[in-house]
């Protein structure tokens, strides 16, 4: 990939991001899981900081910020470390690339990959088939939307659960 990180600028990042997860001690000491859906702001010019230097262009900060924004805060990676902040700058200039260097490593050859490859390419098709010939000629207004959740709220709600599960072995 010959990739040339700037450690300053990867330095400073790894300082600006919180973790999205953590877990606090509650009442009685519950455990309690905060989640934290929000990324740090950063003015036009700190978007600009480039991350990384590499032979497709370079990551800078704002494709740091908007790789993190598509992932659900639960997936995102704890990035108060500069080793972290070049692991997802990583994985940034990977993702274009994974399919190339998959079939130039023989992966598509592999029957297993085949399979699953074939499968999500029918899954995609159906879900087009379905989309194209169902979908395109129902219309729900505003008016069904809202009493079809009036009807039926308590399918719209969950309540959490947890099970758990300990090991003990003697010494």
């Amino acid at each position: 990939l010959d990739v040339h990180y700037d450690e300053v600028n990867c330095n400073w990042a790894s300082d600006q991001f919180r973790r999205s997860v953590s877990m606090k001690s509650g009442e009685e000491t519950t455990p309690v899981l905060e989640i934290d859906p929000n990324l740090p702001e950063f003015s036009p010019a700190d978007e600009k900081r480039v991350l990384a230097r590499h032979r497709h262009g370079e990551t800078t900060v704002k494709d740091l910020v908007h790789t993190l924004h598509e992932m659900p805060p639960m997936l995102r990676p704890a990035l108060e470390t500069i080793e972290a902040i070049k692991i997802q700058v990583d994985a940034i200039i990977l993702d274009p690339t994974m399919v190339e260097l998959a079939v130039e490593r023989g992966m598509d050859k592999d029957p297993l990959a085949a399979e699953l490859i074939n499968q999500k390419r029918e899954e995609l098709m159906v879900t087009n088939l379905f989309r194209d010939s169902v979908e395109a000629h129902v219309k729900v207004t505003s008016e069904q939307r809202h009493k079809y959740y009036n009807d039926n709220k308590p399918g719209f709600f969950t309540y959490p659960s947890v099970r758990f599960a300990a090991m003990v072995a003697s010494s």
